[in-house]
């Protein structure tokens, strides 16, 4: 039997992948009466969606799984919290978490049963009082040229990574995207900390938990992002990617054969730094995606010959056999 608030659970077909772009939540979305929930089946791996009912806090959607800890899709994030969330047509990247906070707890119960009850045929006070609260914090990714304006005077290196940094090399959009990325050297982080001190910043714990990082906390060798919004009732803005520093070279995290001079890790555009395109296709070679592979396909032709080089060299390393070897 299906529990209040959730009407179905659909099996997504993998051909093909869904490129969010990013949108604000608008306050007025709050009154549509079901939110579209996709986690990452714990199992099968494949995308599963179910129709829910929620509440809005800020960038924050507050929902209920009446099933508790046995509710598959509350499983499924336990396993993968990184989530997506479609709205009157519209989605968003989020990254879910089971409520521990009692006000938050309180809000949630008290606000989902008063949205609800008045159009539900049954007593949701018992769903209201023993279902399990789940907070979804919304992605609204900031453009380039705000990231640019925050990072503005920042005494410390830094450029933007990820999808944004291939199409600025490229020079056109390829796809929307639901996040940014800004790359910077752990020799570097406890600045980058400091220059975002009123920000809410997040360290990304191994193997899936989000923290706060306190301002002077320097964060163990193990942790290689932080996810930054301004405050804990708003969207995620950005991501700060941590990259291995050995003297003036770059050292790739997951080989440390692989480096090269900081000198040559970025590219500008517009006056803007971008981690150049040869190094971000290595870090997608290990688990090739459809929006990878395009990546790849869109750089390939205007890639340099010492870049093509170093990124074959590197993925011979690597990744023997990789498939865009025989390309390069």
């Amino acid at each position: 039997m299906r529990e209040p608030g959730q009407r179905r659970a659909l099996a997504l077909g993998l051909a093909g992948s869904a490129y969010t772009r990013t949108v604000p939540f608008d306050a007025s979305l709050a009154a549509i009466d079901h939110a579209y929930l996709t986690t990452t089946g714990r199992s099968s791996g494949r995308p599963r969606e179910i129709e829910i009912w929620f509440v809005a806090r800020g960038a924050i959607l507050l929902v209920m799984a009446g099933g508790g800890e046995g509710a598959n899709w509350v499983r499924n994030l336990r396993r993968n919290p990184s989530v997506q969330v479609r709205v009157a047509g519209q989605t968003w990247d989020a990254w879910a978490r089971v409520v521990s906070d009692p006000d938050e707890e309180a809000f949630a119960r008290a606000a989902l049963v008063a949205k609800y009850q008045p159009g539900y045929q049954g007593d949701l006070s018992g769903w209201g009082r023993t279902a399990l609260p789940v907070a979804l914090e919304l992605w609204e990714s900031l453009t380039v040229p705000q990231v640019s304006e925050i990072m503005r005077g920042a005494p410390f290196a830094w450029r933007i990574a990820g999808g944004h940094a291939i199409e600025a090399f490229v020079g056109r959009v390829l796809r929307g995207h639901g996040d940014l990325d800004i790359s910077i050297g752990r020799p570097d982080h406890l600045s980058a900390r400091a220059h975002l001190a009123s920000w809410d910043v997040r360290a990304a714990d191994p193997p899936g938990s989000l923290r706060p990082w306190s301002p002077n906390e320097t964060l163990p060798p193990a942790v290689h992002d932080a996810w930054c919004r301004r405050d804990r009732n708003a969207p995620w803005a950005f991501q700060l990617v941590i990259d291995e520093f050995d003297g003036s070279d770059w050292v790739f995290r997951r080989d440390a054969r692989v480096r090269r001079p900081l000198a040559s890790l970025t590219f500008r555009r517009g006056g803007v730094p971008f981690l150049v395109p040869e190094v971000q296709l290595l870090f997608k070679a290990k688990a090739v995606r459809t929006k990878d592979q395009a990546d790849f396909e869109a750089c390939l032709a205007m890639l340099e010959t010492p870049a093509r080089a170093w990124l074959a060299e590197a993925l011979r390393l690597t990744h023997p056999g990789h498939p865009w070897l025989e390309r390069l």
